[in-house]
Order: structure tokens, then C-alpha cells, then sequence
């Protein structure tokens, strides 16, 4: 059931940035720098994430923080993330 539920996101999730030649192939891989996260967020938001995003993280502090602003946006729009697991 994981498996289908992480092939379905990973698929809308990549109809979604193709506009940005972003893709996800490995939903861990892919994610945890938070870059594609952050690319993602403001799709869906069609508008720039306020805050700053490093695009080439060098280190967890940096993959963290972005994928904090990119959280931040999502809870900014007032969305509410419940029962996420890893």
C-alpha cells in the first residue's frame, strides 16, 4: 500500500513541476534536500516561497531549512498536515 501511495505522489507530483524540468525519481532521494520541496510548494501556491531556499545545500543545517520554509509556506496558506508519517 506504501508502495502505491509513493508512485501515485511521486507521479502528481512530477506532472506538477515539469514546468521547472524538476522530477522526482527516488521520493527519499529527491526530497531531502528540500530544494524539490520548496519547488513544489510554489507550484502549488503559484506564487515564490517567502524566505530563503539554498539551492545547493551543502550540509543537513542547510537541507533543513529549507525544508522549514517550505513547511512554513504550506502552514502559512493555512493548511493543516495531519497523520504524515515518514
Amino acid at each position: 500500500w506504501k508502495e502505491i501511495q509513493t508512485n501515485t505522489f511521486v507521479n502528481w507530483a512530477n506532472i506538477h513541476m515539469q514546468d521547472r524540468n524538476l522530477g522526482i525519481e527516488n521520493l527519499e532521494e529527491d526530497m531531502k534536500d528540500g530544494v524539490r520541496l520548496c519547488a513544489l510548494v510554489e507550484v502549488l501556491q503559484n506564487k515564490k516561497i517567502v524566505g530563503k531556499v539554498v539551492q545547493n545545500p551543502k550540509n543537513s543545517h542547510q537541507s533543513l531549512q529549507n525544508a522549514t520554509v517550505a513547511l512554513t509556506a504550506v502552514a502559512n496558506d493555512n493548511v493543516k498536515l495531519v497523520n504524515i508519517g515518514k
